[in-house]
């Protein structure tokens, strides 16, 4: 929001202010940014994801392995700072990831 607005400086303020909760703290600032962060193949997987898919079909859908559906999830999750595919579900809303 801040960098949106021109307000860099208060943004660069914001996130060294949220780092001193430590781990809490980083993934605030790993889930603000996770729009911008996530790659293409992220963002496919996602889309599927949300919508029920398991593995499985996300893996046959998109022709790549379940295991490589499994680490591309996993990196999402890190990234936009969720703890499973329905925390997942619950933020794309809130990060504009509307699909």
């Amino acid at each position: 929001m801040f960098e949106e607005c021109g307000a860099v400086w208060r943004g660069d303020r914001a996130r060294t202010f949220l780092r001193s909760f430590g781990h809490r703290g980083r993934r605030a600032i790993a889930a603000t940014a996770a729009a911008n962060v996530l790659s293409r193949r992220e963002l496919q997987v996602v889309r599927l994801a949300v919508q029920g898919l398991t593995a499985a079909q996300i893996a046959e859908q998109l022709a790549i392995g379940e295991r490589t559906v499994e680490t591309h999830l996993a990196n999402v999750y890190a990234k936009l700072g969720v703890k499973s595919k329905l925390d997942l579900v619950r933020r794309v809303a809130a990060l504009s990831l509307n699909f």
